[in-house]
């Protein structure tokens, strides 16, 4: 993530300290934010998707060492290993959330709260991919005796794709205002 986009919303203050050394201090000159929850609801909003991102990402490496032929066709292990990526991002998300409810700068919100929301739609999109190419490859490629470790693989990936959806369903409604009296843009 480069800071550039960021950079308008600061200006760098020099100052002199006591024993005369000169001091520079970024300084927000942005909107803040006000979130839409209270201290509570943010604290079990963090703890929340906190838990079903570690039961996602530990059900969908648990998909990874089921036996299944499927995972042999790139069109099952390729958005398997990739929805890796997204999954790290709402982890890197989950751990930028506040815990004190205040007035949150640009970058914060972003880095956060919007992060959550978009990596997560990516997730579901790359899961959706590869639950298409299991069903595919159960339909049209697997052996007969090999169906019930593809059945294993298909039922961890769907629960991971119901936690996505969950969280999903916890970041969709949480809403931001401008707190009255910051610089409007």
């Amino acid at each position: 993530m480069s800071s550039r986009k960021y950079k308008d919303d600061y200006k760098i203050i020099s100052s002199t300290d006591e024993r005369g050394r000169e001091k520079r201090v970024a300084s927000y000159l942005g909107n803040y934010y006000e979130v839409s929850l209270n201290q509570e609801e943010l604290l079990k909003f963090k703890r929340l998707s906190f838990l079903l991102l570690i039961t996602a990402f530990c059900l969908h490496l648990a998909g990874g060492f089921v036996d299944n032929q499927g995972m042999y066709q790139f069109f099952i292990s390729l958005p398997y290993v990739i929805a890796f990526f997204p999954m790290i991002k709402i982890g890197e998300a989950i751990f930028r959330i506040p815990t004190e409810k205040r007035g949150y700068r640009r970058d914060e919100k972003e880095l956060s709260f919007d992060q959550i929301k978009t990596s997560s739609y990516v997730l579901i999109g790359i899961l959706g991919i590869g639950l298409i190419g299991e069903i595919v490859f159960l339909l049209l490629i697997s052996a007969d005796g090999q169906q019930d470790f593809e059945y294993r693989y298909l039922l961890l990936e769907l629960v991971v794709a119901s936690c996505t959806l969950i969280m999903i369903r916890l970041v969709r409604p949480i809403t931001f205002q401008i707190v009255p009296g910051s610089q409007e843009e």
